[in-house]
């Protein structure tokens, strides 16, 4: 499965074209191997990461600059965090990412980022449009992924 993932989900290809080609193969390739190799239920385990992995694929952008690669992953509540939970970096991102630049800046210049951090918290916490918007979009978010899996 490794091969089929840097093969076919995760290459330097720039054409969005090739790109889902190479996708489809991968996801066809995946199927075989789950239907013909494992037991019935590694195989659903193995495909849903599958997908989850070619939904990811999908989210490559490029920084012009830098030519660095980045991949946006679904959003992941820590290990024995409230159902409630928010994260602050998701939030920061679509709502002020000019916040997200300092914070980023801050840590990896060795600057006080804690009360950058700290302070979008406090404001993030009051703000109730904010976080029921943000919620909305995660919901919705999450019902197309689930719905891109099928």
């Amino acid at each position: 499965m490794y091969g089929i993932i840097q093969s076919n989900f995760i290459n330097d290809l720039s054409g969005e074209e090739e790109r889902a080609a190479l996708l489809e193969l991968g996801l066809t390739q995946a199927q075989y191997l789950a239907d013909n190799y494992m037991k019935e239920n590694e195989a659903a385990q193995s495909m849903d990461t599958i997908s989850q992995i070619g939904d990811i694929s999908k989210t490559r952008t490029v920084d012009p600059d830098t030519k660095a690669v980045h991949y946006e992953t679904p959003p992941q509540r820590p290990l024995g965090a409230p159902e409630e939970y928010i994260s602050l970096t998701d939030m920061m991102r679509r709502f002020e990412p000019e916040t997200l630049d300092k914070l980023q800046g801050a840590i990896v210049n060795g600057k006080d980022w804690n009360s950058i951090l700290q302070t979008f918290a406090k404001k993030a916490s009051t703000n109730k449009d904010r976080v029921k918007e943000y919620r909305e979009e995660e919901a919705a978010r999450c019902k197309m992924g689930r719905r891109a899996n099928r």
